[in-house]
């Protein structure tokens, strides 16, 4: 049955590919609109391949290109199956050159859409390697058919179009058709792609090129592009760096990335020490802190006593971005061994490194900081800390913006951690503050700290308040149920996942990191492609997105 369907498409092919060559307007003359009636589509396109291909050269209002163009369109986002045949047809059809003749490129999208493997062969046969860059109208739909064309196999995801793929991504003279070339090798996710990606990666004279070949081999997600994922974290070109792709793509191929992100972290990678010594930098820094960070979105418990060492290097070397982004790291992976390391300096005066510090260990959700926390909040404590600094005390109670900031740092912190045990000290330390505009800030967050008296470890009790309008109580809510756990606290945590607060919502996601399952993966898929290019969520989801392909690595 295949090999008939096969040979039935091939002299589908031939016969458009032959009459193509003398097509005039009287070969459109049997073509008429089908309509939403797929099975005619589908008829029209297998019976009148050769003469749509034709029609496409005729004005756009023209009745016969107009039913040509519908009944493509129509076969694509049906995806109709059955029109698989006169499509590549089309697609086989040569560019005329005229303008605006876009039957390959319209037939190669449909084929996309419609993601038969039937296609491949026909796809590739009809990929133009000899397109050039000219204005000419030949060269210019010619390129776009094969960014269609590439994008199309893509869609089907067949390993068969790798190497074809791979040939376009490196002869073409179009950085667009070489972009789709590179986008489709990541969906098909082939290992032989990694090589051919690596060296666009690493040694592209176009920027925007090199950036997307590191997406393409984190969507492959194969262990063999770490080392060179490694080094484009830390590769700088023309201005542009490659960390933020890099990363993500390095937590896309997942554990396996862990012992050479920890060996470069201890400057034991030449790759990595050869670029600082061609660029310069603060080579120590950079390399620790960008390797915290995605040691810590990997939530490998290997890397927690080597962040904790080089946390407490950081501290003794007061580095604020080691200490910075390896606390974050350390919230992270969600261990206690890194809890007496945190508190050294989570009463810094540097409210942004406050936020941080007191973050994780409000992540780790051990409650022996609360007391110092909670201290923390007053001004009193910000004075005596600033002098300690050795900074003049007259200068320290006249600073208020960076007090109000640090002491707003503190309470927010011991809002989310705070339990039944410390309320009593939270409530003295906020109704003791003079300021009018912090003494309000500090009433909203007690109204959210409280809470913890009520409901404690009950769980119906934190899902009541998990429904609550006001955002803070949700948000305590989250962090509590996150301490719980169990199957009641993970499907309201679900819920939390969509919440449309990002503080809030970023709560939940951390919260069900813990201990979750893979259950939310369907809603996560919807949601992440409802909220794609969302300015509000842009930031919280790179997390959600994270959480996503760490289920997904669960379910395989």
């Amino acid at each position: 049955m295949a090999h008939r369907a096969t040979t039935s498409i091939l002299r589908i092919v031939v016969g458009a590919a032959l009459a193509s060559a003398g097509l005039g307007l009287g070969a459109c003359s049997g073509i008429s609109d089908c309509g939403d009636d797929a099975a005619k589509c589908a008829e029209l396109l297998n019976q009148n391949a050769a003469a749509c291909a034709a029609a496409f050269q005729l004005k756009q209002m023209d009745s016969k290109r107009k039913a040509c163009a519908h009944a493509v369109d129509e076969a694509g986002d049906e995806k109709i199956e059955a029109a698989v045949p006169g499509l590549l047809a089309i697609v086989s059809a040569p560019e005329s050159g005229v303008h605006d003749d876009n039957h390959r490129s319209e037939a190669a999208k449909a084929l996309g859409k419609i993601a038969s493997k039937d296609a491949v062969e026909g796809l590739l046969a009809a990929i133009d390697f000899s397109v050039g860059t000219s204005g000419d109208p030949k060269d210019k739909m010619g390129n776009r058919s094969n960014e269609e064309i590439a994008e199309a196999l893509g869609s089907i995801g067949d390993a068969r179009a790798v190497p074809k793929l791979v040939q376009l991504m490196e002869r073409t003279r179009d950085n667009n058709v070489a972009l789709w070339a590179m986008r489709s090798l990541g969906k098909i996710r082939s290992p032989d792609a990694v090589e051919p990606l690596t060296k666009m990666a690493l040694e592209h004279e176009n920027k925007f090129m090199r950036k997307n070949a590191v997406v393409a081999l984190g969507d492959i997600g194969d262990p063999s592009a770490i080392d060179a994922l490694v080094q484009m974290m830390f590769i700088e070109f023309q201005g542009v760096s490659f960390y933020k792709e890099a990363s993500f793509a390095l937590f896309q191929v997942g554990p396996e990335a862990v012992d050479e992100l920890l060996e470069t972290m201890a400057m034991k990678n030449e790759a990595v020490n050869a670029v600082f010594e061609q660029s310069g930098g603060a080579k120590d820094s950079a390399v620790i802190a960008k390797c915290a960070v995605v040691l810590g979105d990997l939530r490998d418990k290997a890397a927690v006593e080597p962040l904790i060492d080089q946390y407490e290097k950081a501290i003794k070397k007061n580095d604020p971005i080691v200490i910075r982004e390896v606390a974050f790291a350390l919230g992270s992976l969600n261990d206690p061994r890194a809890v007496p390391a945190l508190m050294k300096n989570m009463g810094t005066i540097d409210a942004s490194l406050r936020e941080r510090v007191m973050e994780s260990l409000n992540k780790i959700g051990d409650r022996q900081p609360v007391p110092q926390m909670i201290g923390a909040t007053t001004a009193s404590d910000f004075v005596k800390r600033c002098v300690k600094e050795g900074i003049g005390k007259s200068a320290c109670e006249g600073d208020l913006l960076s007090r109000a900031r640090a002491q707003k740092a503190a309470a927010d912190m011991a809002t989310h951690l705070v339990d039944a045990d410390n309320l009593e000290a939270l409530k003295k330390a906020f109704d003791g503050e003079e300021n009018a505009e912090l003494k309000k800030y500090f009433e909203d967050r007690f109204a959210a700290a409280q809470l913890v008296g009520e409901c404690k470890d009950d769980v119906p009790c934190w899902a009541k308040k998990a429904e609550s309008d006001n955002a803070l109580v949700r948000e305590k809510a989250y962090w509590e149920l996150g301490r719980i756990q169990g199957p009641e606290a993970q499907k309201i945590l679900a819920k939390g996942l969509r919440d449309r607060k990002r503080k809030a919502r970023a709560a939940a996601i951390y919260s069900y990191w813990k201990f979750g399952d893979s259950s939310v993966v369907p809603q996560l898929e919807q949601q992440l492609e409802k909220e794609a290019g969302a300015a509000d969520f842009l930031v919280v989801n790179e997390d959600l997105k994270r959480l996503y392909l760490s289920l997904k690595r669960q379910e395989a």
